[in-house]
């Protein structure tokens, strides 16, 4: 029972949605696949070697690890220029707005 007022949240646009959605989707394909590829390097390298089982489990589960944070990072960075892009139009679109407003403007006053 606070006497302050509980902060709305924040809705987010369209624009917004598609793009965390789009990220989501990116980050769990490409953490797979870095993932998977990276436990096939690590197997493929093991198995040709002299390891025990054990040295080869832990081989591949760090390929795993490794193959699978690399894929996020990747899927990330390209959510963030994604999102540099998004902002590029955005400030575009509000100018060709308002270069229109201006134009009907002077239309009116004439």
């Amino acid at each position: 029972m606070s006497s302050t007022p509980r902060a709305t949240p924040q809705r987010l646009t369209l624009e917004e949605k598609v793009w965390f959605d789009r990220r989501r989707k990116d980050i769990e394909y490409c953490s797979g696949v870095g993932g998977a590829v990276g436990a096939a390097i690590t197997a493929a390298i093991t198995i040709l070697g002299p390891f025990p089982k054990r040295v080869q489990f832990f081989a591949i589960a760090g390929g795993i690890v490794i193959g699978g944070g690399t894929g996020y990072l990747y899927a990330d960075n390209k959510a963030l220029e994604r999102v540099q892009d998004l902002s590029a139009s955005s400030n575009l679109r509000k100018q060709y707005q308002q270069i229109e407003m201006e134009k009907k403007a002077a239309k009116t006053s004439k």
